[in-house]
């Protein structure tokens, strides 16, 4: 999920499974059950996998916005979708501190 080639083969299910949003806040796929489900895979996470997870978003983001990497115009249609879920949930991550809070 890392290699900018072929991230993007994988990208959309791997969001799916992260957030059970859209970036307009609607639910995925018309299916509000999802929150539900997305809760419970939340709930197994340990911290530092949650960390894990949004570092993996923030630089899967980057690399929309980098013109070098070839396939950024095939994931940057995920890029608002991104930023939604890091701003509802995921950044709380991003700064939080070895111990759980």
């Amino acid at each position: 999920m890392t290699d900018p080639e072929n991230v993007w083969c994988f990208l959309d299910s791997v969001l799916d499974t992260l957030w059970y949003e859209n970036e307009y806040g609607d639910p995925l796929h018309k299916n509000p059950g999802l929150r539900d489900r997305w809760e419970e895979f939340a709930a197994l996470l340990k911290d530092q996998q949650k960390r894990c997870i949004a570092h993996f978003l923030v630089e899967v983001l980057k690399s929309t916005k980098d013109p070098s990497v070839e396939v950024a115009s095939e994931v940057d249609v995920e890029a608002d979708r991104i930023e939604h879920m890091l701003k509802k949930y995921w950044n709380a991550w991003l700064w939080s501190s070895r111990t759980p809070r």
